[in-house]
């Protein structure tokens, strides 16, 4: 069964073994059910619940996570008279959701633990519980029928999983900081955010703390690694080009400084270019992403054609020149040139210059890669 389990996994998670899966799930099935939801299958879930704890105790009490096994042991051998007050500790219910989720405010979290204590010590009944959780009425029918039977299957969103490789990965980076530095390290938000003042603190803080960006470019490659997400080129290239580019964003935009810096360090265009189409193609959530132009299959083979005097190309590219610096100037960036097509009548062949660099193809290995410098 086990050789089951884990051709199974390979099967539908691209090749990965169980043993890669995110932390916490390395002891189950992953099964994907479209919508970027998953199934989690635990192996022998009745009669190996306490081999299978060991087995996750162990591995991150080889990894270091001792306050992570300690949560673990709670929450698994744990009598029902304390197991919800386990569960809040680990922020986990028998199912592997959150209680309470990153983006709460402390009362909200308050009001969230509060809330499913009472749920666990006053409604504990699953179909009872069903009927009166607020936070299942979305969920698909087969979750909250399995879990009205008690039955032993997990459900996991792609973010949930993805969240499990962040924190992993982050923990692992976070080893020999001091603890100012962990506290730095923490206030910086999980994700990018369009809001310059949020940016603006979080390049401070890599000014300040040298070894917290390190942390976070150690956190950003592993998490590459493991779930084959897009890198922002600012955690691929050495400290000391980083520098400058977080110096160059915290002066105040027109700034004299400003153009000195871009006259002084040529280099600074080129990750302004490579942060530009990263952005581009993984678009901050709450900006602009949505509107991003698509080339039609008409257009996409025009292009292919490198036929760029069609009237449809044209106006496609310029859409997406016009997209590219509304990002841009969300991100601080200067603008790109708009293209320039020259005369209508013209029977000369349109070219255009490339004024955005593509994001290099890094093949990784492990979280120890090689970081290039930007030419």
């Amino acid at each position: 069964m086990l050789a089951a389990y884990e051709g199974l996994n390979r099967m539908f998670n691209n090749g990965r073994s169980s043993l890669d899966n995110p932390p916490g799930t390395e002891d189950k099935l992953l099964i994907p059910v479209g919508n970027n939801r998953y199934i989690g299958v635990p192996f022998l879930s009745s009669i190996a619940t306490i081999p299978r704890a060991i087995f996750r105790e162990g591995k991150m009490l080889v990894s270091g996570d001792v306050s992570g096994a300690a949560k673990d042991a709670l929450q698994t051998y744990s009598s029902m008279a304390i197991k919800p007050v386990t569960d809040v500790l680990a922020n986990q219910t028998y199912f592997g959701e959150p209680i309470v989720e990153d983006n709460m405010t402390s009362k909200e979290k308050f009001a969230a633990q509060g809330k499913y204590l009472f749920n666990q010590y006053v409604l504990a009944h699953p179909y009872i519980k069903e009927l009166f959780d607020e936070r299942s009425q979305n969920d698909p029918a087969y979750q909250r029928l399995s879990r009205a039977m008690e039955l032993p299957f997990r459900f996991y969103t792609e973010q949930q999983l993805q969240g499990k490789y962040y924190y992993g990965a982050r923990d692992a980076a976070l080893k020999g900081l001091s603890n100012a530095e962990r506290t730095a390290f923490d206030a910086i938000p999980k994700y990018d955010s369009s809001d310059p003042n949020t940016t603006i603190y979080k390049y401070q803080t890599y000014l300040t703390y040298p070894k917290v960006f390190q942390a976070k470019q150690q956190t950003e490659l592993e998490l590459a690694e493991k779930t084959g997400k897009d890198i922002d080129p600012l955690y691929l290239v050495d400290y000391d080009t980083a520098k400058k580019y977080m110096r160059y964003e915290t002066l105040p935009p027109g700034s004299q400084d400003r153009k000195d810096m871009i006259n002084s360090y040529p280099e600074l265009q080129a990750l302004f270019e490579l942060r530009s189409q990263y952005f581009s193609d993984n678009p901050i959530p709450g900006s602009m992403g949505s509107n991003k132009p698509l080339p039609s299959k008409y257009v996409q083979e025009q292009m292919d054609a490198k036929n760029w005097s069609d009237p449809e190309v044209r106006a496609y590219l310029d859409a997406n020149r016009a997209y590219q610096n509304e990002m841009r100037e969300k991100l601080g960036l200067p603008p790109l040139e708009a293209y320039s097509w020259g005369s209508s009548k013209s029977s000369k062949k349109v070219t255009i210059k490339k004024t955005s660099t593509s994001l290099p193809k890094i093949k990784l290995t492990s979280s120890k890669t090689n970081l290039p410098k930007v030419k």
